[in-house]
């Protein structure tokens, strides 16, 4: 699992605003009913609710892109 803090980042990581954007992908309602591990979807949905604050407190772009369709495998 991947964890990015935004306030954590050290001196040598920086984020250049015109060349970061944030996309949340399919973060929708019914998200909130799923059992999600390893996090609860309660705590998966405010995350990303922070992290694209922090985002726009600095300027920086956030697309919310939620899928109407799921693709299926074959």
């Amino acid at each position: 699992m991947i964890c990015f803090d935004l306030l954590a980042m050290g001196e040598n990581e920086k984020l250049i605003p015109e060349k970061t954007a944030l996309v949340i992908i399919d973060l929708q309602k019914g998200i909130s009913a799923m059992d999600t591990k390893p996090l609860p979807s309660s705590e998966i949905i405010r995350n990303a609710s922070t992290l694209a604050n922090k985002f726009r407190e600095k300027n920086m772009k956030v697309f919310p892109y939620m899928l109407t369709q799921h693709l299926r495998l074959r």
